[in-house]
């Protein structure tokens, strides 16, 4: 959703662009102020910003939280031998579970 509001204004932002410089769209003799385009340039830069810094703070958050995995091996040892992992490896051997 977000992607695709960031395509939008990129979208109306090159539109706003063409329509000034190149003639394309719009009424005739009708051109958008240079300051609007360069508004609607910095708004989807902006954004775009926006999204990338906020995804890239996610992926360190989740190696961060993760490390780097280590949370999957522990999952893992756990489930292969969970008398180790909760420290009654020699406890009560001949016991059967």
């Amino acid at each position: 959703m977000e992607l695709a509001v960031g395509a939008i204004l990129m979208g109306d932002a090159a539109a706003a662009v063409a329509s000034t410089f190149f003639g394309m769209g719009g009424a005739p003799g009708q051109r958008l102020p240079f300051k609007v385009i360069l508004g609607k340039a910095a708004c989807a830069h902006l954004y775009l910003n926006f999204l990338l810094s906020r995804r890239k703070k996610i992926v360190d958050i989740v190696g961060s939280i993760r490390g780097g995995g280590a949370v999957v091996n522990r999952v893992l040892d756990v489930l292969i031998d969970p008398r180790k992992e909760m420290g009654l490896s020699g406890v009560d051997d001949d016991a059967e579970w």
